[in-house]
């Protein structure tokens, strides 16, 4: 932007939401942290957290994941980035 003030595109994960960096970030402690033990993440979404946090755990192992969401409160797309994922993703 300018010689002494930068920009951080957060957009260009895979669900194409800001929260992706997040979501990667958390994955990558947790899976630091917790080792060789299994976890469980549990969350609930209205929208782009799920798809995030789903793309962010996908396939890590010994890391379960489930989503709650509400049915129908939702548009199709949201629900398809992360309810087709299968694997350790559950919604």
């Amino acid at each position: 932007v300018a010689a002494d003030v930068g920009c951080l595109e957060l957009f260009h994960g895979p669900t194409l939401a800001f929260k992706d960096f997040g979501g990667r970030f958390m994955a990558q402690m947790l899976t630091h942290i917790s080792g060789d033990k299994p976890v469980t993440i549990l969350t609930a979404t209205s929208g782009d957290t799920g798809a995030a946090v789903a793309h962010a755990f996908y396939g890590l192992k010994n890391v379960r994941v489930v989503i709650l969401y509400p049915n129908g409160k939702i548009s199709p797309l949201q629900e398809k980035l992360f309810c087709t994922l299968g694997g350790n993703i559950e919604t």
